[in-house]
């Protein structure tokens, strides 16, 4: 099937196939360290869009926001992930591989000076399948607290198959910022 053909609904697909569709969004006012989203449609969707924006961590120099999952059970997963990889810049950085980690670093190395914020995205994966492992891939840009660039892309795998109703995105300091979250349309 040609993309041209897949647009205009012809070959059987939906021509709004792939489009992202506004869930909620959440905003992060710097009074706590934990923020989560519960009502992500996971019935509905096999593949959720984050998109994060402006996120600062303004009493922690070189923090990182984190990303977990939250179960059916509606609790926030404490072993999230079996596998974590990601690549780094600026110039010098290497990948980084982890097993076994509790968290995903979806927003790295946020700063205490002014200009010092963080924007990314992440896809995640069949978070209503219990049958399937949930899976996710971000990229994510900060000015950090020297005022240098950096950015980071990577993905996880969570630990078990099991129905993900919710995100949970967290720090060791306060966070501000906004994350808005869309259902990607499905291609059936």
């Amino acid at each position: 099937m040609t993309l041209s053909l897949a647009r205009l609904g012809l070959m059987g697909g939906s021509v709004d196939s792939g489009s992202l569709e506004f869930i909620s969004e959440l905003t992060m006012d710097g009074s706590a360290s934990s923020y989560s989203i519960t009502s992500i449609q996971e019935s509905e969707y096999e593949v959720h869009f984050l998109q994060a924006n402006d996120v600062r961590i303004p009493s922690v120099n070189g923090d990182r926001m984190k990303f977990r999952v939250i179960t059916s059970a509606g609790v926030v997963s404490s072993n999230s992930y079996s596998y974590m990889s990601q690549q780094n810049s600026p110039a010098g950085h290497n990948e980084s591989k982890v097993d076994g980690t509790n968290n995903l670093p979806f927003i790295k190395n946020t700063g205490t000076v002014a200009n010092s914020t963080a924007n990314g995205t992440m896809y995640v994966y069949q978070a209503g399948n219990s049958s399937l492992r949930c899976t996710v891939n971000y990229m994510s840009t900060a000015v950090e607290q020297n005022s240098r660039y950096n950015s980071w892309f990577g993905g996880g795998v969570y630990n078990a198959e099991s129905v993900v109703t919710g995100f949970n995105f967290f720090s060791s300091g306060n966070i501000t910022g906004r994350i808005r979250l869309y259902g990607v349309k499905s291609w059936v």
